[in-house]
C-alpha cells in the first residue's frame, strides 16, 4: 500500500510542476545600430514572460501567456498598454530547447509627438518618432551572429525517446516482480 501511495504521490507532483505557471527572465546583448552603422556588443534589450503549457504540447504559445514585457512595456492583460497602443501579435517558446520567437508593436501619440516601435526577435528593432517641428528621426536594432541569447530560468531539455522507453520497461519489470507469484 506504501508503495501504491508513493507511486501516486511521485507522478501527481509530477504532473503538477509540468502545468505549474512559471516566470522567465530573458535578454538579448549586442546589436547592430543602423545609425552609427556599428556593432553594439554592450547594448541590452530585455523582456519577461509567464504562461502556463495547458495544453502540453512543450511549447508556450501567445494565448497560454499571461504576462509578457519587452522594453519596459507590458503587452498582456491585466497589466498592458493603459497609455499607449501596443500587440504581441505572435509568441512561441519552446520549454525544452529554450528557442524563443515573438513579434510586437507599439505606439504612443498626443498633441505634440507620435513615436511608434516594433520588434521581430531574430531580425530587428525598429523606432520612429516625430516630434512637433522637430522632424521625425528613424533607428533600427539588427540581430547578428553576434547577439547572444540568455534566458532564465534555463530550459530542461526534453529526454531521448529510448531513455524513457528504457525507464518504463524497467518500471514494469519493477513491478512485475515485486507481485506476489500465486
Amino acid at each position: 500500500m506504501l508503495k501504491k501511495l508513493m507511486c501516486i504521490l511521485v507522478l501527481g507532483t509530477l504532473a503538477a510542476s509540468a502545468s505549474a505557471q512559471a516566470l522567465w527572465d530573458f535578454s538579448y546583448r549586442g546589436f547592430f545600430y543602423t545609425p552609427s552603422s556599428r556593432f553594439e556588443p554592450n547594448w541590452i534589450e530585455s523582456g519577461l514572460f509567464a504562461g502556463t503549457d495547458s495544453n502540453g504540447n512543450g511549447l508556450l504559445e501567445r494565448q497560454e501567456l499571461t504576462r509578457f514585457s519587452w522594453q519596459q512595456i507590458e503587452y498582456v492583460k491585466p497589466y498592458g498598454c493603459p497609455l499607449m497602443q501596443c500587440e504581441l501579435s505572435s509568441f512561441s517558446f519552446n520549454l525544452h530547447t529554450g528557442q524563443l520567437s515573438f513579434a510586437s508593436d507599439w505606439s504612443y501619440r498626443d498633441d505634440m509627438a507620435y513615436s511608434t516601435g516594433s520588434t521581430m526577435s531574430g531580425d530587428r528593432i525598429h523606432v520612429y518618432g516625430y516630434v512637433g517641428e522637430g522632424g521625425g528621426s528613424s533607428e533600427d536594432l539588427l540581430w547578428t551572429s553576434q547577439t547572444q541569447f540568455n534566458i532564465a530560468p534555463a530550459p530542461v531539455p526534453e529526454p531521448p525517446m529510448f531513455l524513457m522507453l528504457l525507464l518504463g520497461c524497467s518500471l514494469l519489470l519493477w513491478r512485475r516482480m515485486s507481485l506476489p507469484l500465486n
